[in-house]
């Protein structure tokens, strides 16, 4: 992965609220929560916090697994 592709990705994502693609097994587990992400780290990677019941840790996802919402 490109510096120039993290960095758009991050200029795109970051503040976004998102929400997974259901039909990926290992994120099915946040499939009833919205995320905020925080940054794009240089993996092309999105940190996700989401809204979930006392969850506080951000998680690195994919970001053709995530979807932007409105607000």
């Amino acid at each position: 992965m490109s510096i120039e592709l993290a960095e758009a990705l991050k200029r795109k994502l970051t503040g976004k609220k998102v929400i997974v693609d259901p039909a990926c097994p290992e994120l099915m587990r946040f499939a009833k929560w919205t995320g905020v992400v925080k940054t794009v780290n240089m993996n092309c990677k999105a940190l996700v916090q989401f809204d979930g019941p006392a969850d506080e840790g951000w998680y690195d996802i994919d970001p053709a697994y995530l979807t932007v919402v409105e607000e």
